[in-house]
């Protein structure tokens, strides 16, 4: 009996697999897995056709089969890694790149894929080991230089990381995640001029329309004359994350008969938000697996009016297909707090408080000014009730902060360092995430006593499930915002919680970010203009404890009161503008003069 499949079904495959054929090749290998059950070949394609087709779920079956088959083979190992890692079985991820890389230890590929997966578990000295002795084997590995970066990032070595995402550019000019990287990391940087990080991303776009103007879109399938929208959201945060929270209560309130939503998520990671916000959208896509190509093509064909991009240069964008122009306007909004420099997105969607007039310079698309706020957060469920403030029984003042360690710059802490010489009985508690790592939890100790503050007048505290993080605003008076990268969703959780947040306003739409919100909340007194006024008020609120007590008590119907949580008001203005971009058109005259609904115009909705 035959134990393997015939030479020419094999090639067969092979070439339907490198022709994109993905649905064919899974049907093939299907049938091949029946009739040679331990040929690891045809598990192998079928689990790498369904990856291919956005089915990580229904690819792992049999991808860990062509492992149990071929033990020794370290394509299957690396294959079942990259499913798991999608799936956020990140334990499991991890074992299999660990089995790759001692079956093919001199791949710098396979030993910085199982660096990302060390840093998504929080072991950030494993996983710059890796991307190390993958640069040891091949010096030219772009994406090691970029891991290594973020791995820096992550710790808060930022110039260490710019480094090394500069070097990854140098390698692979065209390595979009390492733009991406590079100017994120720049808006947490406070000695970087505006100017130069307006400059640095306009050459970006400058370098993605070259290089992808073959492949824009001029001619598209919509509606030209709508008498409802539809509007594309394109994110890779479309869960239990910043973007989910502000986007939940906006998108309930949508008026079906003005827009339909239809979502692009970059993401496999799902939970209970994804599944509210999938709720409330006329189509969803899963689109991870999908090029850029291909995935502005499935734009253009559902007829999409408006693409509004929910990243910005941040983890799991597609600003690259943005380039293609799938849509016939296309703006920025929600994810990202500055320019993102591509040329085809049309509109940034802001406020007069975070782009005051005359600032108008620092972005490639055009300014569109929402009333009050640019953000509407969504109301906590199942929150905690406002506590008591806390100084009253503990007889000291208790700070707080809630900011990645990127945020929590050397100069931010020499801020707070004159805060708490100031205020003798102050303590500091700081949380996040990333202090779960050891190694990171005491490189930032050490940082922080470099800096002038006594171990003795600090915690540190890895970050908790939700409920608990809430509750944790029992224990803090007030909160230190960072700069020039603030607090967003972390301020408004403190704002629900009762806990005012202190603020050093710049002049970036990013550094404004926090001004901007408690503009909104009513506590324009909360924001300094600069270091010194920030001590300044750090000392006046911490001494006036019963006007602080006052405020926490009536915080949360206050704030629920304002812009900032008024989702209905919110999403007829969010409605109002998308309705004023799609009249007014793209951003330049040479794009306006292309043809819209010339072809196989599509119902709208």
């Amino acid at each position: 009996m035959q134990t393997s499949p015939p030479k020419d079904k094999l090639d067969h495959v092979v070439a339907l697999f490198n022709a994109g054929q993905f649905a064919a090749v899974a049907d093939t290998a299907r049938m091949l897995t029946k009739r040679y059950p331990k040929h690891s070949f045809a598990w192998k394609a079928l689990g790498g056709a369904l990856k291919k087709l956005g089915q990580a779920e229904a690819a792992l079956l049999p991808l860990l089969r062509a492992a149990q088959i071929r033990p020794n083979d370290a394509e299957c190992h690396k294959n079942l890694a990259i499913t798991l890692r999608e799936l956020n079985r990140l334990p499991e991820a991890e074992q299999s790149f660990r089995r790759a890389c001692v079956l093919e230890p001199n791949s710098a590929p396979l030993l910085t894929s199982w660096g990302i997966v060390l840093a998504d578990l929080g072991r950030l000295q494993e996983a710059e080991q890796c991307h190390q002795q993958a640069l040891k084997i091949d010096p030219s590995c772009a994406e090691a230089y970029l891991n290594l970066g973020a791995s820096h990032g992550t710790r808060g070595e930022l110039n260490l990381a710019l480094t090394h995402y500069q070097r990854a550019i140098e390698l692979k000019p065209n390595l979009w995640s390492a733009w991406s990287s590079l100017l994120c990391t720049f808006n947490y940087m406070p000695r970087v001029d505006a100017s130069i990080r307006t400059a640095r991303t306009l050459a970006f776009g400058e370098r993605l329309s070259a290089h992808t103007s073959a492949l824009r879109y001029t001619q598209w399938t919509c509606d030209q004359n709508p008498t409802r929208l539809k509007i594309g959201l394109v994110s890779g945060d479309l869960h239990q994350h910043p973007v989910g929270y502000f986007l939940r209560d906006v998108i309930a309130q949508i008026d079906p008969k003005r827009l339909s939503l239809h979502v692009y998520s970059n993401s496999t990671r799902q939970d209970a938000l994804t599944v509210e916000l999938r709720s409330q959208c006329a189509s969803w896509h899963e689109t991870r697996h999908l090029d850029d190509g291909a995935l502005a093509r499935l734009i253009r064909d559902n007829g999409i009016h408006v693409l509004l991009d929910l990243s910005g240069h941040t983890e799991g964008n597609r600003l690259p297909m943005f380039a293609n122009k799938p849509a016939p306007v296309a703006a920025a909004w929600l994810g990202y707090f500055a320019t993102t420099g591509v040329n085809e997105i049309d509109y940034i969607m802001v406020d007069s408080v975070g782009v005051p007039e005359g600032c108008d310079d620092q972005f490639a698309e055009r300014v569109w000014r929402l009333p009050e706020t640019r953000l509407c957060f969504s109301t906590p469920r199942d929150a905690p009730p406002v506590a008591t403030l806390p100084m009253l029984a503990n007889g000291y003042l208790a700070l707080g902060c809630y900011q990645s360690i990127s945020k929590i710059t050397d100069e931010v802490l020499a801020l707070w360092a004159s805060v708490l010489t100031e205020i003798p009985n102050a303590r500091l508690r700081v949380q996040n995430h990333a202090l779960s790592d050891t190694d990171t939890r005491q490189a930032l100790s050490d940082r922080m006593q470099r800096g002038g503050i006594d171990i003795g007048r600090f915690e540190l505290r890895a970050a908790a499930d939700y409920r608990s993080y809430l509750e944790s605003y029992a224990n803090v008076d007030f909160v230190l915002d960072s700069f020039p990268f603030p607090g967003g969703t972390t301020t408004c959780d403190a704002l629900w919680m009762g806990v005012p947040t202190l603020t050093l306003s710049g002049d970036t739409l990013l550094s404004r970010q926090g001004r901007s919100i408690l503009t909104t909340a009513g506590l324009s007194d909360w924001v300094a203009q600069s270091p010194d006024e920030y001590l300044k008020k750090a000392v006046h609120f911490a001494t006036n404890a019963a006007d602080l007590a006052a405020l926490r008590s009536g915080l949360r119907e206050r704030v629920a009161q304002s812009a900032l949580f008024d989702a209905k008001k919110f999403a007829r203005r969010w409605e109002d503008a998308l309705w004023g971009m799609w009249k007014a058109g793209p951003l330049s005259a040479e794009r306006s003069r292309v043809k819209v609904g010339s072809e196989n115009a599509a119902q709208s909705g």
